[in-house]
């Protein structure tokens, strides 16, 4: 039995993280989606998505890890049902994995080798890891951080100014429950 190693990788802050991942050339894509979130220790509730690649990476067929389809449309195929076997040709063959599109976590997905099975081995395995696996909502809290930062900018901003908003006197005579 053959086995497929991919070569998952995620840039971070200016680092290279990755996982390699073996995995049976049978599996689904729904499996190497497993894999992918098992290896990096990230929560696999939310929407995911690979794109076939070309060698510049540039996004080419979908597979949705939930059905989007509008009946009677099946032009999206799911991950439970392509199987990696019969979607890639050889070493080299590249796909995207996009996870949490709120966050939006991008992986670089590489066919880097076909193998022979070994017998001791429970497939999918992680084979090698380099970098330690942020915190997937790193990017949610850092983009809080951001917001509270110039909420902050803001308010000093409004004690500093003499023209503080919703100060006027214009609508002082106004009432709001006369007839």
């Amino acid at each position: 039995m053959s086995i497929y190693r991919f070569r998952v990788l995620l840039q971070h802050e200016n680092e290279d993280i990755f996982r390699d991942i073996d995995i049976e050339l049978s599996d689904t894509f729904q499996e190497l989606h497993n894999s992918i979130q098992e290896a990096f220790e990230f929560d696999s509730s939310q929407m995911a998505s690979f794109y076939l690649s070309d060698d510049d990476w540039e996004k080419g067929e979908e597979l949705t890890l939930f059905d989007m389809n509008e009946p009677g449309n099946e032009d999206i195929r799911m991950m439970n049902e392509a199987v990696l076997g019969k979607t890639f040709s050889g070493e080299g063959d590249k796909v995207l994995y996009v996870f949490d599109f709120m966050n939006i976590w991008t992986f670089h997905v590489e066919l880097v080798q076909e193998l022979k099975a070994s017998k001791n081995v429970s497939y999918p395995a992680v084979v090698n890891f380099v970098g330690t696996a942020p915190n997937q909502y790193s990017k949610a809290a850092a983009m809080q951080n951001e917001e509270k930062s110039l909420l902050e900018g803001l308010r000093e901003a409004d004690k500093q100014s003499d023209d503080l908003p919703f100060q006027d006197d214009i609508f002082e005579d106004f009432d709001d429950f006369s007839q």
